[in-house]
């Protein structure tokens, strides 16, 4: 029976094979890895390549897009592009030519640019990240230079960072090591990749798989299902997602957090049911939720903001008004 939900073993070589685009949806958070989860990853992949084992890197789930030239990744965002950046150090440490473009070739189709013909990238970020992450990582000799260029958000400061973690651990191995583990990424990780007929399907697999390990932050899913609901053009999607990156940096992920559950409050106040299924029915239940994230949302995130910091301009009545607040964050 076809259910649109199909599963097979691959291989991050077959993942990232010529002609492969894989691409973020407008709604998927941004790159979120932890020096520890970084760390992890390369211990494993390691001893993977020092015993000539293999690695479950676990299950990608992938839609097709509509007009057939690429997939959209439902979930595998933060594996995919942290082994982009380790194979992108490799192939900026790798001494022969040669070699360098074989891993490259698991990065990018480089086209011709005398004929017109554009890099094809094997792994396509959000429009907020995505040409960071081809300037510091993804072109060649890049990752040479990332210290350089640490970043203007916490997500590309994580991949900058992530990128310092792999060439601190790499650079003292020699060359044949080097190439092992190269070996190891592209043809002994195993992943399942999960293909889905389309996004509803996609957003329900990914619910399943992050019922277990380390699940995304509440606002992180919550921005999920809003943006699933919308019905936004991709143009209108992805110029949401970029507000509520602003909004996450701006308040940080815990107080963001806390900020939807007053809003849930103010909507719900029977306290049932957590934040995220609070938000589908007793929050986005009373307005559409282009209503909210259009205008509800950036008037709550404005004075959350004035209330934790203090930054209010009330003319003669700011003192008065900031030293209360600062009592009322005192107690």
């Amino acid at each position: 029976m076809n259910n649109g939900i199909t599963s097979r073993e691959t291989t991050i070589s077959a993942l990232f094979a010529p002609g492969e685009e894989l691409s973020m949806p407008p709604y998927q958070r941004s790159y979120s890895w932890t020096d520890d989860e970084v760390t992890e990853l390369f211990s494993d992949l390691r001893d993977a390549a020092d015993n000539n084992d293999m690695h479950f890197i676990g299950a990608i789930v992938t839609v097709r897009k509509e007009d057939g030239t690429s997939c959209e990744i439902v979930d595998g965002q933060q594996r995919l592009t942290t082994l982009t950046i380790l194979l992108s150090v490799l192939r900026d440490l790798e001494e022969d030519p040669a070699e360098a473009e074989k891993i490259d070739m698991l990065i990018s189709d480089r086209g011709r640019p005398m004929l017109g013909e554009e890099a094809k990238w094997r792994l396509s970020l959000n429009h907020v990240d995505g040409p960071f992450f081809r300037a510091t990582i993804q072109e060649p000799g890049s990752t040479r230079q990332t210290l350089d260029e640490p970043g203007e958000s916490d997500s590309q400061r994580r991949m900058t960072r992530t990128a310092a973690i792999f060439l601190r651990e790499l650079e003292p191995l020699d060359l044949e090591t080097r190439r092992m583990l190269f070996h190891t990424v592209a043809e002994r990780c195993a992943v399942v990749r999960v293909n889905v007929s389309d996004r509803d399907k996609g957003y329900r697999v990914f619910r399943v798989l992050n019922t277990r390990g380390k699940q995304p932050a509440a606002h992180d899913i919550v921005k999920t299902e809003l943006l699933e609901r919308s019905g936004f053009t991709v143009e209108e999607a992805d110029q949401h997602s970029r507000q509520w990156s602003e909004y996450e940096a701006r308040l940080g992920g815990s107080a963001f957090d806390d900020l939807l559950g007053h809003v849930r409050f103010i909507h719900d106040r029977s306290g049932k049911g957590n934040l995220i299924v609070a938000f589908r029915k007793p929050t986005i239940g009373k307005m559409t939720p282009r209503e909210f994230l259009s205008t509800v949302l950036p008037a709550y995130v404005q004075a959350y903001h004035e209330i934790i910091t203090g930054e209010i301009d009330l003319g003669a009545y700011s003192e008065p008004v900031r030293a209360h607040l600062h009592r009322l964050r005192t107690l």
